[in-house]
């Protein structure tokens, strides 16, 4: 026991470690609203936290909008200021884009807020490698937003949100365009069945449906861009446990019954839990190499690896290479006109990087059995190898024979066993 003792112990100490980091994970995905991701590297015996880096944040600077007597002050906002739709794009408040003409800046640009456009370094993924081997960053884009009631009268069909893509003018015709954008996330109403969606999936009473795509859409049978939604792409773990259920096919009648009445018959899906609009919610959308995941207000309401062969799986996607790209913030050209995210409230808009960071590596002569990925979700969640329902275990060895196993429940609990060489 004596010359096993100090081998034991390197050994417990680095289960305990590894642990930790997942419990310690787990904390800061649940206190910050964002999804915590980790990496467990078999060969430089590291673990390696994705730290994030901010490419460009949108809370302060926004332009002001008139307040009736032609004074100009600052939009409420969520977190910050806010960005009151369509006003504060209008220098005059009228009802058409303003147009970069005469040397005056267009507000649709908002370079007065955080880095624009994207350059070199600050760009999506700035030409690193493509391999799996070598796969690209994480990314994070959110915004918080207030959408009105999807059942009032005169309420759009679509909402842009935010995307990212191509650097340019108001006066180029490709201005914000969703067919050439890289990353984005819109809402669509529910029982509009048009507009953005690949999958079209309506439901019976009005809602919003919160869409993301990751890639190029591009036009038809060109698009190479994937997409994921709030209504098709429930997690099929969630939706199994009934804590996000669909109905399908539900039908209703509305109308009004006697002598001189209308009823009409509506079939449709529906939704627990719908985003009804009137008040702010905060979208998340991951991009983590191999899967898109919708966040609304930290909990997971979409996933999808792609949708083959009409959408191509996510792992498969390069992003176009353009020298400088832009935040558009609540304005998006899907037909030959600029659409803005009227009537609505746009506030705290962030698009982030997940980059590798050295958090500490395992004591000499102990090893990891296989290269692990785990993501922490904000819910509570933990999924190591996108594994969404099922508990894995987490091997270590030594080259002296002693072994662990850390047990990671999809619930979040994590327990391990250590055991000494025969």
């Amino acid at each position: 026991s004596v010359v096993r003792g100090p081998k034991l112990q390197r050994m417990v100490a680095a289960e305990q470690v590894v642990a930790d980091c997942i419990r310690q994970a787990r904390h800061t995905a649940r206190t910050s609203g964002q999804p915590v991701v980790l990496k467990l590297k078999k060969n430089e015996r590291a673990i390696g936290g994705l730290v994030r880096t901010i490419l460009w944040q949108g809370i302060e600077g926004w332009p002001t909008v008139d307040d009736g007597d032609g004074s100009q002050v600052s939009a409420p906002g969520r977190t910050g200021v806010g960005l009151f739709l369509p006003a504060a794009y209008h220098v005059d408040g009228k009802e058409s884009a303003v147009v970069d003409t005469g040397g005056t800046p267009s507000r649709l640009l908002l370079d007065g807020v955080g880095i624009q456009p994207l350059q070199d370094g600050n760009r999506l993924w700035r030409g690193q490698a493509i391999t799996q081997s070598e796969r690209r960053p994480g990314l994070i884009l959110s915004a918080a937003v207030r959408p009105p009631i999807a059942g009032d009268s005169g309420s759009p069909q679509v909402i842009p949100v935010v995307l990212i893509g191509p650097d340019r003018l108001p006066s180029d015709a490709s201005f914000a365009a969703h067919a050439d954008s890289m990353m984005g996330i819109a809402l669509v109403r529910s029982d509009s069945g048009g507009g953005l969606r690949s999958g079209v999936r309506t439901t019976v009473a009005p809602s919003w449906e919160v869409i993301g795509w990751f890639g190029e859409p591009g036009i038809g049978a060109t698009s190479m861009a994937a997409e994921v939604s709030s209504i098709t792409d429930v997690p099929p773990d969630l939706d199994n446990a009934g804590l996000v259920k669909h109905e399908s096919g539900l039908h209703i009648i509305e109308g009004v019954p006697g002598p001189g009445g209308t009823l009409l018959s509506v079939t449709g899906d529906a939704e627990s839990g719908p985003l009804v609009g009137g008040r702010w919610a905060e979208l998340s959308l991951l991009y983590d190499g191999t899967r898109l995941v919708l966040y609304r207000d930290g909990r997971r309401i979409g996933e999808t690896t792609g949708h083959p062969p009409l959408l191509p799986q996510v792992a498969d996607i390069i992003l176009p290479s353009v020298s400088a790209e832009r935040v558009y913030v609540g304005c998006m050209q899907l037909t030959s006109s600029l659409s803005l995210a009227a009537p609505a409230d746009i506030d705290d808009v962030r698009v982030e990087r997940l980059g590798d960071a050295l958090a500490g590596n395992l004591p000499a002569g102990v090893q990891f059995d296989n290269e692990h990925r785990i993501v922490c979700h904000p819910d509570g969640r933990v999924e190591v190898d996108a594994n969404a329902t099922t508990n894995v275990g987490i091997v270590l060895k030594s080259n002296s024979g002693e072994q662990a196993t850390i047990t990671v429940l999809t619930g979040g609990a994590v327990s391990s066993v250590t055991s000494q060489s025969p």
